[in-house]
């Protein structure tokens, strides 16, 4: 039952957070701005994540992930943009979420469950998009520190997931985490390692086959 109870938190976990969060670091103190009050340096960095991320055509690292609940979880992510992305869970294990250009399927192999929800509605949507632009589309918030500096996008209408927080280092220049938030305060939170990019992905892993039980 313990067991069993832990894969329904963690899934509901993943479910209110959409995929990959990440652990939220201390990083010392920071300097803020919101919406249009972005001064010059500011700009600047948003500018250098916009950049990192049209760059990349196919994106892979290993994640360890913990939830303000207290669950935790270790895994792999693939993604070719625009569109296609696989969270693959190692612990526990039986848990995937597909991405396929228009919906995020969420599966569960020991639960027997499969759940979709609309990319659109994700934050997901921040990083599987053909452009992103940043400065314009979302309210930001960027915050510094010596070696990192952190994006949030705040929603201007309401998201069934909630906001998220890209973390990047700066030299060089790379995500290293992120954090996504739920309506509910509940925070989902990764770190990534052992990242690289713009490597060649067999495309046909990325694509959602569903399971037999599926259909019983």
């Amino acid at each position: 039952m313990k067991k069993t109870n832990e894969f329904c938190d963690l899934y509901r976990s993943l479910k209110n957070a959409v995929a990959i969060g990440l652990i939220l670091f201390v990083i010392g103190s920071f300097t803020e701005a919101q919406g249009s009050n972005l001064n010059p340096r500011q700009i600047i960095l948003v500018q250098l994540a916009e950049k990192w991320l049209n760059k990349l055509k196919t994106f892979k690292a290993g994640f360890t992930q913990t939830t303000s609940t207290g669950t935790s979880a270790v895994g792999d992510i693939e993604i070719i943009r625009p569109g296609r992305m696989l969270i693959n869970y190692k612990s526990p294990d039986g848990l995937q979420i597909f991405a396929d250009g228009a919906w995020m399927i969420y599966i569960d192999r020991n639960l027997k469950e499969v759940n979709q929800v609309p990319i659109k509605l994700t934050p997901a949507r921040v990083l599987l998009q053909d452009k992103i632009e940043l400065i314009g589309r979302a309210s930001l918030r960027v915050e510094e520190s010596k070696t990192k500096f952190r994006l949030a996008l705040l929603p201007r209408e309401s998201s069934e997931d909630g906001d998220i927080t890209l973390i990047f280092s700066k030299n060089p220049s790379k995500l290293i985490s992120w954090i996504i938030t739920d309506p509910q305060g509940v925070q989902t939170t990764v770190l990534l390692n052992n990242i690289a990019i713009n490597i060649p992905i067999d495309k046909g892993r990325l694509t959602y086959s569903p399971p037999d039980w599926a259909f019983d």
